[in-house]
């Protein structure tokens, strides 16, 4: 949308119609975490947007002008790299148990395996909640901390800890403009009303009226006029050699 909209009328230079955009995922699909339906439709509207999606491409290393994949390089002057957090370097330090992706495995009250003492929560936590360990997302550590909160209390009055349970919210992800998908439990939608519903979410969740009139307006200028915020070109980097 920025490069095929916003950047259009702005500059005389840039031709937007040579841009091309490339979304590169290392799993089977797109938004894994969603069903596989909502993530076909994911794709399916990046598609329509002009984007070039590649599942199942690993990248291997990311230099200034390119980037290496296990089965090629592509060329490219913006690359942006949106893979998540990683778990802080302390987890290596508990020698204790750790997932792939770094995190420490934990009992169900959030305990290690071996000290009952020490707890942890969030994205350092990998936590299985029936066939799937839960994301490193703040509705998650919101709720792992008000139920320590509760598991202290246990421990102090010397009663039995309670086991945790995550109460699931649902997901929802924005694609793009009317386009994005929503999972709650068995009820999964995309399109418009998606879009609308995850707006409203967003806005819902922010502290205070005003805040919440501020967004919606800048939001309400953006959709209307197709306008972002200030766009800067920025000269080339000059290499310490030179």
């Amino acid at each position: 949308e920025i490069a095929h909209q916003v950047l259009k009328t702005d500059f005389r230079h840039i031709t937007p119609d040579k841009s091309k955009i490339i979304l590169i995922e290392a799993g089977p699909r797109v938004l894994p975490s969603f069903k596989p339906k909502l993530s076909q439709m994911a794709q399916r509207d990046l598609e329509k947007m002009g984007v070039t999606v590649r599942t199942k491409t690993k990248v291997i290393q990311i230099n200034e002008d390119q980037v290496v994949l296990e089965n090629g390089n592509i060329d490219a002057s913006t690359i942006a790299w949106s893979a998540g957090v990683t778990p802080s370097a302390l987890a290596k330090v508990l020698r204790t148990d750790l997932d792939a992706k770094g995190r420490v495995v934990i009992n169900s009250d959030l305990s290690l395996k071996d000290d009952p003492s020490v707890l942890v929560l969030g994205d350092m936590a990998a936590f299985k909640s029936g066939e799937t360990v839960l994301p490193g997302v703040a509705s998650v550590a919101i709720q792992q901390g008000r139920y320590i909160k509760k598991l202290i209390a246990a421990d102090l009055a010397h009663k039995t800890r309670p086991h945790f349970k995550y109460f699931d919210k649902g997901q929802m992800a924005t694609i793009g403009r009317k386009k994005a998908v929503v999972q709650v439990g068995n009820i999964a939608f995309s399109g418009t009303i998606a879009w609308f519903a995850w707006l409203f979410v967003h806005l819902y969740y922010l502290i205070g009226m005003r805040n919440r009139a501020m967004v919606f307006a800048q939001w309400a200028w953006s959709y209307l006029t197709f306008r972002r915020g200030a766009r800067l070109i920025t000269p080339p980097r000059v290499s310490e050699d030179n």
